[in-house]
Formats: structure tokens, C-alpha cells, sequence
């Protein structure tokens, strides 16, 4: 459980597509039935209840360039806060 608490802190545990809500899931941005590694973290994204509701809902294979676009911004975001 600790390299899942370590890939949370990266985002304050926050929901890497709303930034709003604690990140309570971690998702697999391109799914195992499309070759997707659930154990490399380059391929989790942070979300919370409602965003990843959202996302299977809607069909979690339209959102993988969303999703890899917000992780690279929600990481950046959160490296450089404009907050202290």
C-alpha cells in the first residue's frame, strides 16, 4: 500500500481531473483489455467517486487522452502551486 500512498502525496490526494474532491480511486488510464499494466504507475490516474463514476459511465476507452493529459497537468499543478 505504500507506493499507492506515495502516487497519492504527488497530487495531495487530490482528484487529478477536478482538482475539488479526494482522490479515493486510482484508475488505469488505458484498461487491460487494450494492453494497459495495471502495476506501472504511468498508467494511474488519480479520481474521485464522481469523477471516476463519470468516466466508466461515459465509457472509460473515450477518455484515456483526457486522462493523460490532466495527470500531466494535475502533476505539474501540484509541483509548482500557486498556493504555499
Amino acid at each position: 500500500m505504500a507506493i499507492v500512498d506515495e502516487f497519492l502525496s504527488w497530487f495531495r490526494g487530490q482528484c487529478a481531473w477536478c482538482y475539488v474532491h479526494e482522490a479515493v480511486h486510482i484508475h488505469h488510464i488505458k484498461p487491460r483489455s487494450m494492453g494497459g499494466d495495471p502495476l506501472d504507475v504511468e498508467n494511474w490516474v488519480p479520481l474521485c467517486l464522481e469523477c471516476h463514476d463519470f468516466v466508466h459511465e461515459h465509457g472509460h476507452r473515450n477518455f484515456i487522452d483526457e486522462l493523460t493529459k490532466a495527470k500531466e497537468e494535475a502533476l505539474e499543478f501540484f509541483a509548482h502551486p500557486p498556493f504555499p
